[in-house]
């Protein structure tokens, strides 16, 4: 049967939804732009009391369960409250210069604004965990990997200190999106602006805008500054899955590298002997939400003209959403990260076990007999080879008289070395030790990029916190402008 009420449904639920994320933004921007007009003579002192004291109802009182679906968006809404409190010829008054289309844009803005801003909070938060367990595990050694296979050795804190470091990038490129986002597109009207003599630049001062979008088409045109959030959102958490499908792995029976607390884990209904990481499966899984998100949000722009329409709109229903699961999982990770455990020893025989020291072995060969690394190459990998041959593969067996007869072989001279110096090569921390780059697993380069790191975030939060001071500031003057009048 036909439903004659589907788009009234639709539509409800599109501004329920606009409300309880934008409520603060929309009486903020109501606010603001009210206080302008009274400096630039285009609304009297004693009006705007009245619409202040009028907005402040209205902003305490109205609920989501007064939206009916017949009061069109959320600010024909709230201007339907406000003539209910104060002169309907006073309320209207508010309107002078503007239209929605600014007024969307812009709290659209401001939304943006504080998801952006909730996201940094929580990834600082998850730094500081990684700080801490990096320095903890900063000699842990575990086995790196190239396709699937052990390659070398490194340390579970070199790890979580790459971690960081990707988590670093992130916040590069959360910064360059908040200062996209925070531009005001006030004044644009309808996208050719007014002829009012209104005052843009105050508008966005009085939001803690930096500064204002000068074209006013493109005040309503643009929305690059949301697709360069869930860009950078969606990078973010693919970061979260990489290291999700790390961990699940890490944590398999068969690896045995990373161990959770019980109440991150789970068992079977069947097979009794199951210890499931629930929660870092949960948290690999949890991290696929934002690909089709993205997807979506970027064929609904693309689909739009630089007019507004209706695409423009909805793709900001599940933004906060989905940001609210970007946050979630970066706290599951958190909570992984504090409550379960590396097996040193376990990390240790693996990296040994898997011969991940032997490039390191070439390498000093190299150093040592002066010979090009290929060779030496063929040197380490002729002796691992006929160890698989002659089916004795354990590092045990890499001995001086292998290196011997391999070296006769592929040089045309027997390298003399003792069985002792020939297992220190194959030691994975002797290995790491050798390492001169820099930014190695090496315990000195693992502290060296630790220091770095925290300088760098000391300087990202001095422009996050300012950053946020100024938001604070504005919203706490304009709140006053309610409060005082």
């Amino acid at each position: 049967m036909e439903s004659t009420n589907l788009l009234k449904e639709l539509r409800l639920a599109s501004c329920i939804h606009n409300y309880k994320h934008r409520k603060d933004a929309l009486y903020h921007l109501n606010l603001a732009y009210g206080q302008m007009l009274v400096e630039q003579k285009l609304l009297k002192p004693e009006e705007f009391k009245q619409i202040a004291a009028g907005l402040k109802k209205v902003h305490e009182e109205v609920v989501e369960d007064d939206f009916n679906g017949t009061d069109g968006d959320i600010h024909y809404m709230c201007e339907k409250h406000l003539v209910e409190h104060i002169d309907p010829k006073i309320a209207c008054k508010l309107h002078i210069g503007r239209s929605r289309n600014d007024m969307y844009f812009a709290i659209y803005r401001l939304s943006v604004r504080d998801a952006i801003t909730s996201v940094i909070d929580q990834v600082l938060e998850t730094l500081s965990v990684l700080e801490q367990k990096a320095k903890e595990n900063i000699d842990v050694v575990i086995p790196y990997y190239t396709y699937g296979q052990p390659s070398q050795p490194g340390t579970w804190g070199h790890y979580l200190m790459t971690v960081h470091g990707l988590f670093e990038m992130d916040l590069k490129r959360l910064k360059a999106a908040y200062e996209t986002v925070n531009q005001s597109p006030m004044g644009a009207a309808a996208g050719i602006g007014t002829a009012f003599h209104i005052n843009r630049a105050r508008v966005a001062e009085l939001l803690g805008f930096d500064g204002i979008i000068d074209n006013t088409f493109i005040g309503n045109s643009d929305v690059g500054y949301f697709l360069e959030t869930v860009s950078s959102l969606a990078i973010l958490n693919t970061t979260l899955s990489r290291v999700a499908s790390d961990m699940e792995f890490f944590a398999t029976a068969e690896c045995r590298l990373l161990d959770c607390e019980d109440f991150l884990c789970g068992g079977s209904s069947i097979m009794p002997q199951k210890k499931n990481a629930i929660g870092v499966e949960v948290l690999r899984s949890l991290t696929e939400n934002w690909n089709g998100y993205v997807v979506n949000c970027f064929s609904s722009a693309s689909s739009s003209t630089l007019f507004p329409v209706q695409e423009t709109y909805y793709y900001f229903q599940k933004f906060w959403e989905n940001v609210q699961v970007l946050i979630n999982n970066l706290k599951l990770f958190d909570l992984i990260l504090n409550h379960s455990k590396i097996n040193k020893d376990r990390g240790y025989r693996l990296a040994l076990d898997g011969f991940t020291s032997a490039t390191g072995m070439a390498e000093e060969l190299t150093l040592e007999l002066n010979e090009p690394f290929e060779v030496t190459h063929q040197v380490v990998g002729g002796m691992v080879k006929r160890l698989m041959k002659d089916n004795r593969l354990d590092v045990k067996n890499m001995t001086a008289s292998l290196l011997k007869d391999v070296s006769k072989d592929v040089l045309g001279y027997p390298v003399e070395k003792t069985d002792e110096q020939v297992q220190a090569y194959m030691d994975p921390l002797s290995s790491l030790n050798a390492k001169s780059t820099g930014g190695t697993p090496k315990v000195a380069d693992t502290e060296a990029l630790m220091r770095k790191a925290l300088e760098d975030k000391k300087v990202f939060e001095a422009w996050f916190n300012a950053a946020k001071d100024q938001v604070r500031l504005a919203n706490e003057k304009v709140e006053a402008l309610a409060d005082t009048l």
